[in-house]
């Protein structure tokens, strides 16, 4: 018997003990027992972006699919079909944003089990993440027969959205999903990613009551445990899950460096930490030890929203996180407008706010937006919007800061005093979603147009607007804006805003084309998934939906709205309007426009 054997075979009494420990012989359930303190965002109509918190009546109620039943000529024969296939399953229906229940007719298993896999993580792209989870909750009839055939997990779809799901962060979505699924779905993956969002959420009771039916499942399953024993006050028995841990290889320093602190085997910070995952992040709340500002650089989307509702988070650090995670659609984007009207100024501060400002981090971004909403003079109002804006979009953030300045930006009202600065308002009430603002202000541009300024910003603004839907289409605007374009970007900008219009089915004329025809080469610019781009063209003219919305998803990427290129991003609209999602693609062309800056 080898050294390490005997180590195992020593430690095995000591383990039956610990599986046996009160504290984890708890009955299994699926669901945390609270919602999460910090929801991902439900889909919500295109036109109106803003991150909000999943309704009752959107997620989690419990239907199943239901196939089409034959009925014969003389008489109608029942069969006993056996188990149901839990991967039909879903949150979304019809009625209620989904993408509908025969989705996947016409594509087979295999296909929808590899495109699933396919599909982008996380993104900061709000189009392209609503239409993804959209595709991962709706409830549908899964291609192939819908029941369960031999060698076939019934689970694997399901399985396979669940964890997709929580690699985008959603953890609302995880749990929507894992609660229309119920007790009758069971296994190790449904009950991971519950076991996850519970973490996340705080609630370490639910999450630690689905332990003791997976321990030797896999690794995961013991390093949870070791957290659901030390925070029971079982310290021996954590020690002893993790000499069991180190004994099998586990090779995650972040993990085996908090554990140790955890179960009082080290003392001291925790410095230089990897990426925490929910099961690392609950252990370090655990050990009360401060959250190193390096996590924040390599935490996912979750994990983020995470940090900025715990409690003891400092102020500047919770600021980042919230930005970020509201960027990946992991934290409404209410609560980060809270923890902005919430931070702390002093009076001189605000009498010279580019002491703050200048260093152009999130707390700069949480005075600009308390300026603007406690201002009552609309040209001052007007002027810390736009530095707000101009600060989003220098840090990256544009949509963000679009979404959480959106109630001052709809509080104000058109202005030819306002017109040398409409230009960015009118980008940021399109980032927000707010088409019908931007078009208010669009058409009182139009009648100052002796005004200077007003022709030059309406003229700046006419792609984004015609991608929005608020104007048509035609030749002299797109003459007269393309002629604005610096000489450089010319030809890529003006095949970006063809493309994009020609896929959301506006006419445009070969003329038009001719104009950037040789000068639109752009070696930034990429197709992320080149096959699932020539496959899209047969799925859309073959109605496959949740087969052209996955391909168009995989084609474009996560970067997609800021790298795609047109040749990606213009058959991709047009696929998704081929299948009556124009909503959809009018989202997607608009964000990559306004994302490059049109």
């Amino acid at each position: 018997m080898t050294a390490s054997a005997s180590k195992r075979a020593a430690l095995l009494p000591l383990l039956a003990l610990v599986l046996a420990a009160p504290a984890l012989a708890q009955p299994r359930t699926i669901l945390p027992g609270s919602q999460p303190s910090q929801p991902a965002p439900a889909p919500v109509p295109q036109a109106a972006p803003t991150q909000t918190a999943p309704g009752p009546s959107t997620l989690g109620t419990t239907r199943t699919p239901q196939p089409a039943k034959t009925i014969g000529s003389d008489s109608v024969t029942v069969k006993s079909l056996g188990a149901p296939d839990m991967s039909s399953i879903g949150a979304l229906y019809s009625d209620s944003g989904g993408l509908g229940v025969e989705m996947w007719q016409g594509s087979d298993r295999a296909t929808a089990e590899a495109l699933l896999q396919a599909l982008p993580g996380a993104t900061r792209a709000t189009s392209l993440r609503l239409l993804e989870r959209k595709l991962l909750l709706s409830a549908a009839q899964a291609p192939g027969n819908l029941m369960t055939g031999a060698g076939q997990s019934a689970n694997d779809l399901l399985n396979i959205r669940l964890a997709k799901l929580s690699q985008m962060g959603d953890s609302a979505g995880v749990v929507a999903l894992a609660k229309a699924a119920g007790p009758a779905a069971g296994g190790a993956a449904v009950d991971r990613a519950s076991a996850d969002a519970a973490l996340l959420a705080g609630d370490n009771k639910a999450a630690c009551e689905k332990v003791s039916s997976h321990v030797g499942d896999d690794l995961y399953w013991l390093k949870l445990q070791l957290f659901c024993q030390a925070v029971a006050g079982e310290t021996a028995a954590a020690s002893v899950t993790l000499s069991l841990l180190r004994d099998q290889g586990v090779d995650d320093q972040t993990y085996l460096a908090i554990a140790a602190v955890l179960t009082g085997e080290q003392r001291g910070k925790l410095e230089k930490l990897g990426a925490l995952d929910p099961v690392s992040f609950a252990m370090l709340k655990a050990t009360k030890r401060p959250i190193p500002p390096e996590v924040a650089t390599t935490a996912g989307p979750a994990v983020l929203a995470a940090i900025a509702t715990a409690e003891g988070t400092p102020s500047d650090q919770r600021l980042a996180a919230a930005e970020a995670a509201e960027a990946f659609g992991a934290l409404p984007t209410d609560k980060l407008v809270e923890l902005y009207a919430a931070e702390n100024f002093t009076e001189a501060e605000k009498a010279s706010p580019t002491t703050v400002t200048a260093k152009k981090n999130a707390r700069a971004a949480a005075l600009l937006y308390q300026l603007s909403v406690n201002q009552g003079s609309p040209s001052l109002r007007a002027e810390y919007l736009k530095r707000g804006l101009e600060l989003g979009r220098d840090r990256g953030l544009f949509a963000t800061a679009s979404r959480a300045n959106l109630a001052p930006l709809k509080a104000l009202a058109p202005s030819s005093e306002l017109a040398g600065q409409s230009g960015l308002l009118i980008r940021g009430l399109l980032a927000a979603g707010d088409i019908e603002g931007a078009r208010k202000w669009a058409g009182a541009l139009g009648g100052w147009r002796s005004d200077k300024a007003a022709a030059e910003t309406l003229t700046q603004a006419w792609p984004l607007l015609l991608l929005a839907g608020a104007v048509e289409y035609e030749d002299r605007a797109f003459e007269a804006w393309l002629a604005t374009q610096d000489a450089k970007l010319r030809g890529r900008r003006g095949t970006l805003v063809l493309g994009l219009a020609q896929g959301l089915g506006i006419q445009v004329p070969a003329a038009r084309w001719n104009a950037v025809l040789g000068q639109d080469a752009a070696a930034d610019e990429t197709v992320a998934g080149p096959s699932a781009l020539l496959r899209l063209p047969a799925a859309a003219d073959g109605k496959r939906k949740a087969e052209t919305v996955a391909l168009a998803l995989i084609a474009l990427g996560a970067d997609g709205a800021a790298k795609a290129s047109p040749a990606a991003l213009g058959p991709a609209v047009a696929g998704l309007g081929k299948l009556g999602l124009g909503a959809d693609a009018r989202a997607v062309a608009l964000d990559a426009a306004l994302t490059r800056g049109l």
